[in-house]
């Protein structure tokens, strides 16, 4: 058991020891144990979700508590077995902590961590506490949108843009209410034009970050499969190509990539 293994692969199993055994597990700890990752950075938190174990007493997440920083974010209530649990929040700190009830073992499979923007905190490298006794630490990669940083309009930039004027090109950055259907909601979706050498999309991240993986949601509405075939780089290193293109879908482009810049 690595207890840092949680960020180093995104091929998560829920069952103890198999795999690239991403599991945790601690002592039934009297005062209620708990797993914590520093972020590095202060940041705002979004959500939470936690692998819990599939393969043995999955109910011992049951009342478990997410915290970033000294904010509650909340408390799982239910804890099925190999489920990935979901934790809404709006936290702010320096550090995601999960701490059971008092008396009972901790153990869960995988962890993501969702930004403010709906980006995925990317952790780039996990170092261990030489003290074991101590928690470990956890050094992370730079966010693709740190939180105090406004997004600025100019740093947004496209080929080409349809003839909409409801259309902004920086709103996948300005919330986390995604809608798929153009003009609906709050109007996230980006549109060019069927530009001849290849039509594009660029977000400037304003520093040098290494990107993990990115997600993508496709158009609902109409057209879906014209992300067909579309290429994700962060700077000059291509992260992949959507094979794939079911509409209305979340798309994941798995990468390891370091750049100051996404572009579609």
């Amino acid at each position: 058991m690595k207890a840092w293994n949680v960020f180093k692969t995104t091929n998560f199993n829920p069952n103890w020891g198999q795999g690239e055994f991403t599991c945790i597990h601690t002592m039934n700890d009297k005062d209620g144990p708990w797993w914590r990752a520093k972020f590095g950075a202060a940041v705002t938190v979004t959500k939470v979700q936690i692998l819990n174990r599939g393969d043995c007493c999955a109910g011992r997440l049951k009342g478990a508590k997410v915290f970033v920083g000294d904010d509650l974010c909340g408390t799982i209530e239910d804890a099925p077995g190999g489920a990935w649990i979901s934790v809404s929040c709006k936290g702010h700190g320096s550090f995601l902590k999960i701490q059971a009830v008092p008396g009972q073992y901790l153990h869960f499979c995988g962890l993501k961590i969702w930004q403010y923007a709906g980006t995925e905190i990317i952790e780039e490298e996990v170092v261990e506490e030489p003290d074991p006794v101590q928690p470990m630490k956890t050094t992370t990669g730079t966010t693709v949108i740190p939180e105090d940083t406004e997004v600025a309009d100019e740093s947004i930039t496209m080929s080409s843009r349809w003839r909409d004027e409801r259309m902004q090109p920086w709103n996948v950055f300005k919330t986390t209410n995604f809608n798929a259907n153009w003009g609906q909601g709050e109007f996230t979706c980006i549109h060019t034009l069927a530009d001849k050498e290849g039509p594009w999309w660029k977000a400037e991240f304003g520093q040098k970050a290494t990107v993990t993986k990115v997600q993508i949601l496709n158009r609902g509405d109409c057209c879906g499969g014209r992300l067909k075939g579309t290429r994700v780089f962060v700077g000059d290193q291509l992260c992949g190509t959507i094979e794939d293109a079911p509409s209305g879908s979340w798309i994941s482009v798995n990468c390891k990539a370091q750049g100051e810049y996404l572009k579609i």
